[in-house]
């Protein structure tokens, strides 16, 4: 019989090489994820950045209207042929495939990096406490560091689109850090991916993180407000206004030696 690491490990390749062309940020994703994300990176003119799973290039299509000197990575051949593919002759100086654990990049040359939806991906606690090392050490001195999540807390609240397959006897409170479940997502589409993500709590991270000398900055939780809620009745639902689905996070590298993990 299968082990349950041989099931999540099956199922995460079946999203890095299916999933490619169907992956979408719905506007759930594009509000409370990727609006804070990029409203925390700011303005990055002649700046150097780096979209460490940068999947099919979706964040870095953005970012790249405001800096030409970005770097894209991820681990999937897939994604990155894609994001090479919807670039258009607009892809980064720079975009390879690479673990986000083992960055094949020179130490302190960036001015900032972000991890979008990509920390609930890390399947042990070394690669996440490495993930954030490797952040570290890329980043110049007073460089930041922008991750976004689904939120490790409201991970029980379900939309038409968007929903946890808990396993028997697994539930939120249940769950320890590293410990894998079932998301259901929609894709562009419009039919439902499954993916196996990964339960990191903001205080781990924010350990992980400060061990390799990043300190949290700034933390969004981001909620639908009256408005959108009214413009966008298809794709938001009133949950949206009850919970935070995302969670935002901006790191500051210190200036020094990090501590060692």
């Amino acid at each position: 019989m299968r082990s349950e690491k041989t099931r999540y490990q099956e199922a995460q390749y079946q999203w890095e090489t299916e999933a490619a062309d169907n992956y979408t940020h719905p506007l759930d994703v594009q509000f409370f994820a990727d609006r804070p994300l990029l409203s925390l990176v700011g303005n990055l003119t002649d700046k150097r950045i780096l979209d460490i799973g940068c999947g099919n290039g979706y964040l870095l299509r953005k970012i790249q209207g405001g800096t030409l000197n970005v770097t894209g990575i991820d681990i999937s051949e897939d994604m990155v042929r894609e994001a090479r593919r919807l670039g258009h002759g607009g892809v980064p100086s720079l975009l390879c495939v690479a673990s986000s654990d083992f960055l094949p990049l020179a130490t302190g040359i960036y001015d900032a990096a972000v991890c979008s939806l990509t920390i609930n991906n890390l399947s042990s606690a070394d690669m996440a406490k490495n993930t954030l090392r490797e952040a570290g050490r890329i980043l110049k001195p007073g460089g930041f560091l922008v991750i976004s999540l689904p939120h490790p807390y409201t991970l029980s609240a379900k939309t038409r689109y968007r929903w946890t397959d808990w396993e028997e006897g697994q539930n939120q409170e249940s769950l320890v850090p590293g410990e894998g479940f079932k998301r259901q997502i929609r894709g562009r589409d419009g039919s439902m991916i499954s993916i196996v993500n990964y339960y990191w709590p903001k205080e781990t991270l924010t350990n992980f993180a400060k061990r390799a000398g990043l300190e949290l900055d700034t933390v969004s939780e981001e909620t639908a407000t009256v408005d959108e809620l009214a413009r966008h009745p298809e794709e938001l639902e009133p949950v949206f206004a009850e919970a935070p689905f995302f969670l935002v996070m901006r790191f500051v590298k210190r200036v020094g030696r990090p501590t060692r993990a």
